[in-house]
């Protein structure tokens, strides 16, 4: 089963934006998924996402996000795509969202998925406000 954790050094952002006006600069927008290969135990069991992590297990795709929606009031959907041809033969088992900044909000661990090279590989992760 998936896991996926928000950031507490985000968290920590978004706290110390709303107390002090001087703080502005500490949030960005969301801008980036990162994609890993080290997100899962040696049975493809997922690894408990750490939302202490500074970054993935082991990053090694970086891209700038698809997309970004609002299906709900306190929802917003961040899209991460792996094309057709990127990383082949990879067992593919973390992704992060990271701000246009490149710090981290959020982390998501899964079973590894075996990139082939004629698939489409979506990632959605969905900070809750």
């Amino acid at each position: 089963m998936a896991s996926t954790v928000i950031a507490n050094a985000y968290r920590t952002r978004m706290a110390d934006f709303h107390t002090d006006p001087a703080n502005a600069a500490l949030l960005a927008p969301f801008g980036f998924m990162a994609f890993g290969d080290g997100g899962h135990n040696p049975d493809d069991t997922p690894k408990i996402a750490d939302p202490d992590a500074p970054g993935l297990f082991h990053e090694v795709l970086r891209k700038e996000l698809h997309a970004v929606t609002r299906p709900g009031p306190y929802t917003v959907e961040c899209e991460g795509r792996i094309e057709p041809g990127e990383l082949v033969g990879v067992k593919v088992s973390e992704a992060a969202l990271l701000d246009t900044e490149g710090r981290p909000v959020a982390f998501k661990t899964f079973a590894p998925k075996v990139r082939e090279a004629d698939e489409l590989y979506q990632v959605f992760i969905e900070p809750l406000f």
